[in-house]
């Protein structure tokens, strides 16, 4: 169960990883409407992917104390 997930928790840091460097790249290029669109889009990406790793780590250390 423990390897389940900690498996899981790093499945999310790494889409959590791949959408702040989309993010990322996406701020990098030239600023029209179109590409702030697509920036906020991948930046609450990576939050919900955050949010999701973070859950998962809660999780795995109430696991964890039992």
């Amino acid at each position: 169960m423990i390897f389940l997930l900690i498996f899981l928790i790093a499945i999310a840091a790494g889409f959590t990883l791949f959408a702040l460097l989309r993010g990322l790249t996406s701020f990098s290029q030239e600023q029209t409407t179109e590409s702030r669109t697509k920036q906020t889009k991948m930046m609450f990406s990576r939050v919900k992917w955050q949010a999701i790793a973070v859950i998962l780590v809660v999780v795995a250390a109430a696991f964890a104390a039992n």
